[in-house]
């Protein structure tokens, strides 16, 4: 019998803002366990917050009663420690969160404020009775602030979202004044159909998900079947699990503890479709190589139900990517979706006109569609992470606009 220990501790601190104040620090510190047992044919876990005791691991090796089967090859002999050199500074943090709000509030008294900004530390180990003792932790800030005019009817009209690893409150300041400025000038949408659209983050990879999926694969319910080594998709479009330091608060490590070489595995590689993600099990059950996609919360069993994939950076920066065309965009668009055939439409609540590097002026809402198979095609322009009016990463492709009368 071999027992296995995976502990995800969590460190926060929240400055929540109201009406342009911060009116609460919250903090948040607490240790996930997950206590497993495994005797060749199942698995028996327990999962609980805080420190362990000895009837925690009773609790888990009866769990084995449970008969819930697991037969793959735990991992052994792997020891490896990823450290940050960043600092959990609580009243740097409070200080630089204070300073935030009041220089936006001097500069741009037509707007309210509201939502948070976060500190957060993750530290992820996983060790058990085969030599293998894995240790990884990242500490990140994240903005995410809602904006309203003072004269607007809406809950709220636009906002913004910045992360990263420093709490850099001059480049914060800057993204955010750019997208306030552009505010307060009203465009028309360009005449053209087709326009490249630039969108902060990678919320319909939906589709992509489910084409890359073993199961859906394996069933014909996906469209990439039988398309092994076949050209897909824009010979610059490369989709990974990627858990390098390029992504925050992934560990190098999944679920099972498998390590994939350079912490990243392409699954498109050069718009070339090279194999479904997989974890232990899915691995041997379709005959693939394991990709670390086991992940999931400390209280998962190990599976590929939340896997997370990545799209890959092509450019440092936007003006590398469009030059001096024009584009839109995106700081908020909910409500996107595929069809089956993967013809993608989603409204744009709010967008601003870009042009020579800079935001000319916002928008009406309006919406986008295309299809998946010309968004990362010859409709795909490219990814960069340069991050200049805040979001994860910036994905550029044309899309079609439809306009409402």
């Amino acid at each position: 019998m071999i027992k296995e220990l995976y502990i995800k501790r969590e460190k926060q601190i929240t400055a929540n803002i109201i009406n342009n104040k911060i009116n609460k620090i919250s903090r948040k510190d607490k240790t996930n366990n997950s206590i497993r047992y495994y005797d060749g044919n199942n698995i028996g876990f327990y999962s609980f917050l805080g420190e362990d005791k000895k009837e925690y691991y009773e609790r888990a090796r009866n769990n084995l009663r449970k008969n819930i089967k697991y037969k793959e090859e735990i991992t052994k002999n792997r020891v490896r420690k990823n450290c940050i050199a960043y600092e959990y500074n609580e009243e740097d943090f409070i200080n630089k969160a204070k300073e935030f709000i009041f220089e936006l509030n001097e500069k741009f008294p037509d707007f309210i404020f509201s939502n948070n900004i976060k500190m957060y530390s993750s530290k992820y180990e996983l060790r058990n009775d085969l030599n293998t003792n894995l240790y990884d932790e990242d500490l990140y800030y994240l903005l995410t602030i809602l904006i309203k005019h003072r004269k607007s009817i809406n809950i709220f009209d636009s906002g913004f979202v910045d992360i990263s690893r420093e709490f850099n409150l001059r480049d914060s300041i800057n993204k955010i004044s750019k997208i306030l400025i552009g505010f307060k000038n009203k465009v028309d949408l360009p005449k053209e159909s087709k326009i490249s659209i630039i969108f902060n983050n990678d919320s319909f990879n939906s589709k992509l998900i489910q084409w890359l999926n073993p199961k859906n694969i394996a069933a014909g319910n996906s469209n990439l079947k039988n398309k092994e080594g076949k050209q897909i998709f824009k010979n610059k479009f490369n989709v990974t699990i990627n858990r390098t330091k390029e992504n925050f608060d992934i560990p190098f490590f999944d679920l099972e503890g498998s390590i994939i070489e350079n912490d990243k595995f392409y699954l498109i590689e050069n718009g070339i479709f090279r194999q479904a993600f997989a974890d232990k099990t899915t691995s041997n059950k379709y005959s693939i190589e394991n990709t670390a996609a086991a992940f999931g919360e400390y209280n998962d069993l190990p599976n590929i139900d939340k896997v997370q994939i990545d799209f890959e950076k092509t450019a440092d920066s936007l003006e590398k990517l469009l030059g001096n065309e024009r584009a839109i965009y995106v700081d908020m668009c909910q409500g996107g979706a595929y069809t089956e055939k993967g013809d993608y439409s989603t409204p744009i609540q709010s967008a601003y006109l870009y042009e020579n590097g800079e935001i000319k002026g916002r928008l009406p809402e309006f919406s986008v569609y295309n299809n998946i198979y010309d968004m990362f095609g010859e409709d795909f322009i490219g990814v960069c992470k340069a991050n200049e009016f805040g979001g994860y990463k910036n994905l550029v492709m044309k899309m079609n606009i439809a306009r409402s009368n």
